[in-house]
């Protein structure tokens, strides 16, 4: 079994389509979808933006369904010049940028993790290879990146340029981590990959509604490479 997590309704819908043997179940407010994709047991949802929503729903795959790996799927924002608008953002590790206790001396983004600090929540590199040969099977260009999740809409450049100052990021986006965190805790893969709607210049509302369409389609092709 494969879980599937997406937080727009956007980035999950094509997805549902191709399902067979589809089955619906409702779960704290949240539903679930079970049935096959390709040659693939998946259960696959919609969580919501932000980082909670994502853990719960992250929680409730691991619980209910017993996956083998969360991949978390979904568009989000550049931080790099290696990564234009279309390209694939496959995370090497993802970090919370917006958590921060630096006030009682820890490192800005630094969590507790099963009794240690830890800023940077690692994915699976297996899986991460997968996704990015099946990305280019499906012709998309897929880059290796640290991806930084935070409750916020990364729009303004001084906030873009913190992030990648502080912790390098690539990528920019409202759930990954969360998630990581979530399947670390579960000792299971996580992989997070983001196809990129939106560039680091301040263009940002306007790119997000002209390539949202496009950068989904391009993730559910390597996800139905990966799948077959």
């Amino acid at each position: 079994m494969i879980a599937i997590i997406g937080a727009m309704q956007a980035e999950v819908e094509g997805l549902l389509r191709e399902m067979q043997d589809l089955q619906e179940e409702e779960i704290l407010g949240h539903s679930y979808y079970s049935g096959r994709l390709g040659s693939h047991d998946v259960a696959v949802t919609r969580c919501g933006v932000g980082k909670v929503n994502a853990a719960i729903c992250a929680q409730t795959m691991l619980l209910r369904f017993r996956p083998e790996v969360v991949i978390n799927t979904g568009v989000g924002g550049s931080l790099s010049p290696q990564l234009d608008i279309l390209d694939v953002a496959v995370a090497t590790d993802a970090v919370q940028h917006d958590y921060d206790t630096s006030a009682i001396g820890e490192p800005n983004g630094a969590l507790t993790l099963n009794g240690e600090l830890v800023t940077y929540l690692p994915c699976d590199e297996g899986w991460r290879e997968r996704l990015i040969e099946a990305a280019r099977a499906a012709g998309v260009r897929a880059v290796p990146a640290r991806i930084a999740s935070g409750d916020q809409f990364i729009s303004r450049r001084e906030d873009k340029r913190r992030i990648v100052e502080r912790f390098r990021a690539m990528a920019c986006e409202m759930e990954g981590a969360a998630i990581a965190q979530t399947c670390c805790l579960a000792h299971t893969p996580c992989a997070i990959l983001r196809a990129i709607s939106d560039s680091t210049d301040d263009n940002h509302s306007m790119e997000f509604e002209t390539f949202l369409e496009r950068a989904v389609e391009n993730s559910h092709r390597i996800l139905r490479e990966l799948l077959k």
